[in-house]
C-alpha cells in the first residue's frame, strides 16, 4: 500500500502553485498518503538567458524532471501540459490530465491596452514563435523583442519599462493570484493557444500501476478528450516548440471543434483551419486537420523542421515540359515521393521571330497584351532582350494572365499586372477585360495554342494580334520506353500539364487502368483532352499551378 509519493516539479513560483494545486487534489482523495515535493531545475531553467531558439531539442523544461521520473528519485511528475513533448519515453505516460484553466494567451501592459490600443511601433515581450506569427499577422507594425522567465520575472521587465507590453498565457497569470493585470484576452481568432494551453498533466512511470490508479482521480475527462486532439494535431506535424504551430479544442456535449494553425516565423503566411467532430466520434481529428494544412501548403513552412513524408516509396510520373518538371519533381522529392520524368513535350523557339519581334517593337500600340504561360513570359523576356528592348515597356499597355505563375513571373520583370481570373482558365480572361470592342489585343501563347480564347476575344470585337512566343513539340520517346513506365505497377500518379502533352502520351494511357494508378489534371483544358480519351476519374488541381497540383496529390492522399 503507497503511503507517501514524492512529485517531481520545476522550482518557480507558477510551478509550485500548479504542484500544490495537483497534491491538494490527491491528497483529498487520498488523506491518509503523505507527498513531499521534490524541486528540479530543467536546462531551460539552468539557461534562462538564452533564446528558446538556440536551446536544442525538445523537453527543455521536462527532461531533467522525467529522467528523476525514470530513476524512481520522484514517483510523479507534474508539468505544464505544453510544455510536454508529444513523444514520450516509452516507461512514461501522462496518467492524468486535471481540469484547464483557460488557455487564450492575454495582453499585460503598462498602458492597460490591449493589442489594438497599442501605438504604432509599440514593443511587444514575448519569445514563442507560436506567438510572435500570429501576432505579426494581425499587427506588423508591432516591434517584438525576445522575453524569457517565469511570470513574475516577465512582468518585472514590463514594469521596469523594458517593454510597452507583454503577451503571456492567461493560465499562469489567473493562478498566480494577478488577474487583475491583465489588458485583454486575446481571441482565438487572432492568436490560437499552444497545444495543452492550461492543462496541467501529472506523468508516471507506465508499470507503476498503484500510483497510476491513485493518480488517475484526478483527472479531467474532458480535458484530456480536448488536448489529445490538440496534440495529435501537433504530433502529426511533427513539430516543436520552436515552430510557430498552435492548435486549440472545444468541447461539448453535442461534439469537439478543433481550430489549427502554422505559420512562418514573421507572421507572412498564415495557414489556418478547423475541423467539427459529433460526440464520441472525435478521435483523431487532430491529425485529419494537421492532414487537411499539410495539403493546403503547410508542408512549405515545416520545410526542414519535420520529416512528413506522405508520398514516401510512391512513384510519380511527370510528364510535363522540363522546366515545370524540375519544379514538381523538387516537390514530391521533398514529401518522399519518386519522381520520373516523361516530358509530353518539348518546348522550344518558335521557328519564326517577325510576329513576335513586331509586336515587341509596337507594343505601345495595343491596348491590352495577354500572356497565356510563365513560359511564355520567360521566352518574351528573352526576345525583348535580343532586340535591345526593355519588358517594362508591357507597362504601356494593360497585361492580363491567366494565372498566378505567370503572374508572379511577370512581377519579377517588374509589369504590372491589371488582370487575373479568379479560376486559371485562359478562356475566362476575355469576359474580364471590359468592353474591348475595336481595342487592340497582343495574344502572346505557344504555336499549338487553341482558339478558343482567340475567338472570344474576337466575338466581343477585340482586333486581335497573334505572336508565337515559343513551340512545342511532342517529345521523342519511344513506345517500349512509355508502356514500360506507365505500366509499372509502382506508379502510383501520372501528372499531365497541358492538352498536347496528354495527346503526345495518348496510346500509353489507352492502358491506364490496368497499370491502377490515379491521373492528376493541372487544370480543365488538360482534363477535357483527358476525357476525350475516356479517362474521367481523374484528379484535377482547383489552383492550375505546380503549388495546385502538389495540393491537389495531398488531397487525395487524405481524403479531404
Amino acid at each position: 500500500m503507497v503511503d507517501r509519493i514524492v512529485v517531481g516539479t520545476r522550482g518557480s513560483r507558477l510551478s509550485m502553485t500548479q504542484t500544490n494545486e495537483v497534491v491538494s487534489r490527491l491528497k483529498a482523495r487520498f488523506p491518509a498518503i503523505e507527498f513531499d515535493v521534490a524541486v528540479i531545475k530543467t536546462e531551460g531553467d539552468r539557461k534562462h538567458d538564452v533564446p528558446l531558439a538556440d536551446i536544442a531539442g525538445d523537453g527543455i523544461f521536462t527532461k531533467d524532471i522525467e529522467d528523476a521520473l525514470l530513476s524512481k528519485r520522484v514517483d510523479i511528475a507534474v508539468h505544464s501540459l505544453k510544455d510536454l513533448p508529444t513523444k514520450l519515453h516509452p516507461g512514461l505516460l501522462v496518467c492524468a490530465v486535471t481540469e484547464r484553466e483557460d488557455p487564450r494567451d492575454v495582453v499585460i501592459s503598462g498602458s492597460n491596452m490591449g493589442l489594438d490600443g497599442l501605438p504604432r511601433g509599440a514593443v511587444v515581450g514575448t519569445e514563442s514563435p507560436r506567438r510572435i506569427s500570429q501576432l505579426k499577422a494581425y499587427r506588423d507594425d508591432i516591434k517584438i523583442l525576445g522575453l524569457r522567465g517565469n511570470v513574475d520575472t516577465r512582468i518585472k521587465k514590463l514594469d521596469n519599462g523594458e517593454y510597452d507590453a507583454i503577451v503571456i498565457a492567461a493560465a499562469g497569470v489567473i493562478r498566480l493570484g494577478m488577474r487583475d493585470r491583465i489588458a485583454q484576452y486575446i481571441p482565438t481568432s487572432i492568436v490560437i493557444p499552444a497545444p495543452g494551453q492550461g492543462a496541467l498533466a501529472v506523468e508516471t512511470r507506465r508499470n507503476d500501476l498503484e500510483i497510476n490508479r491513485i493518480v488517475k482521480g484526478v483527472e479531467h475527462a474532458e480535458t484530456r478528450i480536448a488536448v489529445d486532439e490538440e496534440r495529435g494535431f501537433l504530433s502529426s506535424l511533427g513539430g516543436g516548440c520552436v515552430v510557430p504551430i498552435a492548435s486549440y479544442a472545444t468541447a461539448d456535449g453535442k461534439g469537439m471543434l478543433l481550430e489549427g494553425m502554422v505559420g512562418d516565423e514573421l507572421g507572412k503566411t498564415i495557414i489556418r483551419g478547423s475541423i467539427s467532430g459529433a460526440a464520441g466520434n472525435t478521435a483523431g481529428i487532430g491529425a485529419t486537420l494537421a492532414g487537411r494544412l499539410l495539403a493546403e501548403g503547410a508542408y512549405r513552412l515545416l520545410e526542414g523542421e519535420i520529416d512528413y513524408m506522405p508520398l514516401l516509396g510512391k512513384k510519380v510520373i511527370v510528364t510535363s515540359e522540363r522546366r515545370l518538371a524540375d519544379v514538381l519533381s523538387v516537390e514530391l522529392a521533398a514529401l518522399g515521393a519518386q519522381p520520373v520524368l516523361l516530358p509530353g513535350i518539348e518546348v522550344k523557339q518558335p521557328s519564326d521571330f517577325s510576329m513576335l519581334d513586331s509586336a515587341i517593337k509596337g507594343v505601345g500600340s495595343f491596348d491590352w497584351v495577354i500572356f497565356t504561360s510563365a513560359t511564355g513570359v520567360r521566352y518574351v523576356k528573352d526576345r525583348f532582350d535580343a532586340l535591345g528592348e526593355d519588358i517594362s515597356g508591357l507597362n504601356s499597355a494593360h497585361v492580363a494572365v491567366v494565372g498566378p505563375a505567370t503572374a508572379e513571373a511577370l512581377r519579377r520583370l517588374g509589369v504590372k499586372i491589371d488582370y487575373m481570373p479568379k479560376r486559371y482558365v485562359a478562356d475566362e480572361i476575355a469576359g474580364g477585360l471590359g468592353d474591348i470592342g475595336h481595342k487592340r489585343v497582343l495574344l502572346l501563347r505557344t504555336s499549338i495554342a487553341g482558339q478558343k480564347l482567340a475567338e472570344a476575344l474576337g466575338a466581343k470585337g477585340a482586333v486581335v494580334v497573334h505572336a508565337d512566343a515559343y513551340s512545342t513539340i511532342p517529345a521523342d520517346h519511344s513506345m517500349g520506353e512509355v508502356n514500360a513506365i506507365m505500366k509499372d505497377g509502382g506508379v502510383s500518379y501520372a501528372i499531365f500539364t497541358s492538352a498536347s502533352g496528354v495527346e503526345s502520351l495518348a496510346r500509353a494511357l489507352e492502358d491506364r487502368k490496368k497499370a491502377g494508378f490515379s491521373v492528376v489534371s493541372i487544370g480543365p483544358a488538360t482534363s477535357d483532352a483527358l476525357r476525350n480519351l475516356g479517362i474521367n476519374d481523374m484528379i484535377t488541381a482547383d489552383e492550375h499551378t505546380a503549388e495546385g497540383i502538389i495540393k491537389a496529390i495531398l488531397k487525395n492522399l487524405i481524403g479531404a
